[in-house]
């Protein structure tokens, strides 16, 4: 899986599910990453692919999308030689109707060119999409951006004052925990 923030003992857990060429999911998941940015130990983001492209998601079908199974390829394979999150946001500020020129992305992250392409070529990557696509469809994923906040399903945006009270909550039972001396 793809995290960042707090590795361990998150207070709240976002899964992200999100299609790189969905202009709805490039402002929620800046919203995301910013959350994960003002309360880096308390809250976790996992990154799942959810491309609303035909030619991986068999959900869809029609035209549309059509660079996001590869977009979504292109981020695993960065993250195997540990550049995800940076493919990630690289991948979101492109424009969603370019295709993504695979040259520029390597030289953009660093990456070793020839071990980005054997990625791509493997299996490996499509199958960690499929994977994500069906812990998505086990959670009532239907379309992008889709945030698992603490295992609740939210569609679009997630609403501030949820990771509020989630934070809150868990702080307080914290709190009573320490006060019972447990």
């Amino acid at each position: 899986l793809n995290v960042t923030g707090s590795e361990k003992d998150a207070l709240v857990t976002i899964v992200e599910f999100s299609d790189y060429q969905c202009p709805h999911c490039r402002s929620a998941h800046s919203e995301a990453r910013r959350l994960v940015e003002e309360h880096p130990q308390c809250i976790r983001l996992v990154h799942c692919n959810y491309p609303l492209d035909q030619s991986c998601n068999p959900a869809i079908t029609r035209r549309f999308h059509e660079q996001a199974c590869d977009m979504a390829c292109m981020a695993l394979c960065a993250g195997e030689q540990d550049r995800f999150w940076e493919a990630n946001d690289f991948l979101f500020q492109c424009d969603p109707s370019d295709m993504v020129n695979r040259e520029a992305f390597v030289a953009e992250l660093g990456l070793d060119g020839d071990t980005f392409e054997q990625c791509l070529e493997s299996t490996r990557a499509l199958e960690n999409v499929s994977e994500d696509l069906a812990r998505g469809r086990e959670h009532g994923v239907r379309g992008t951006p889709s945030f698992l906040v603490n295992g609740q399903l939210y569609t679009g945006r997630i609403p501030e004052h949820v990771i509020t009270a989630h934070l809150e909550e868990h702080r307080s039972d914290r709190r009573q925990s320490e006060r019972d001396g447990k």
